[in-house]
């Protein structure tokens, strides 16, 4: 009889015990499901953005903060070639002109009209690491191993956004089909803004950092490739703004410079 009466309230006391974790769960799940999902991050893009030259990515991407309330009002008039420009442009062959080195970079839109020059690809002294230079000044940089103007490939400008000139401070604004036109020293080419790319750098592991290199390796499309730092005041992510070609014209030899 005192066996049954024990077996009676271990049962009853585990039955309880029971209910008690029963409502311990209930409470999780209704806390976990009042508090609102983090935002997800997102980057813009057209209906065909680009793809990565060597690898495909899935390196982790940040949103971008707006534009600051200060900043000078977008210019968003379309880039048109005068009437004597498309008349130059007739009168000159396309299958004589040779690529040619970016020599200037014109986003109307964010009010940029920059030099470029052409930069290397430094190596550490251990010969362990590799980084592009940046031009200091109000310089945008080309990587000398990417494509130069009038050929298939990626052309690749990079530039410090705040420090030395500031001359990509604010590439961030860029929005779809947007304007690029990058010129040498007889070619303008102008391009379309199709995607935008925020890449976390710092601190991550070697094999991540290569996979995020992928977006300025040589293409077998043609496209031009914005590169700077992000954000402001951290620089820990680097900020990718891609583009196409939609136009090209051909210009008196000097127009670069002027």
């Amino acid at each position: 009889m005192d066996q049954r009466i024990w077996l009676r309230r271990v049962i009853a006391l585990l039955a309880l015990l029971a209910g008690v974790l029963l409502i311990l769960a209930g409470l999780v799940m209704t806390v976990s499901a009042e508090q609102p999902a983090p935002p997800q991050p997102t980057n813009f893009a057209l209906s065909h953005p680009p793809q990565p030259p060597r690898v495909a990515t899935s390196a982790q991407t940040q949103t971008l903060a707006p534009a600051p309330a200060d900043a000078p009002a977008r210019d968003t008039t379309p880039v048109a070639t005068s009437a004597s420009g498309q008349a130059a442009a007739r009168a000159l062959k396309a299958p004589e002109m040779q690529p040619e080195i970016p020599r200037r970079i014109v986003i109307p839109a964010i009010d940029l009209d920059a030099p470029v020059q052409p930069v290397k690809l430094i190596v550490s002294r251990n010969g362990r690491t590799a980084e592009w230079g940046v031009p200091s000044g109000r310089t945008s940089g080309w990587h000398s191993a990417s494509a130069r103007l009038g050929e298939p490939g990626n052309l690749v400008l990079n530039g410090h956004h705040n420090i030395r000139g500031r001359v990509f401070a604010r590439v961030r604004e860029l929005q779809p089909l947007d304007q690029i036109i990058v010129i040498g020293e007889r070619r303008k080419v102008t391009y379309e803004v199709t995607e935008r790319k925020v890449l976390l750098e710092r601190g991550q592991p070697l094999a991540a950092r290569i996979e995020n290199a992928q977006w300025i390796m040589p293409s077998e499309d043609t496209r031009l490739t914005l590169l700077t730092c992000w954000p402001p005041t951290d620089n820990s992510h680097r900020l990718i703004v891609f583009a196409r070609p939609i136009a090209e014209e051909w210009l008196e030899s000097g127009a670069a410079a002027r």
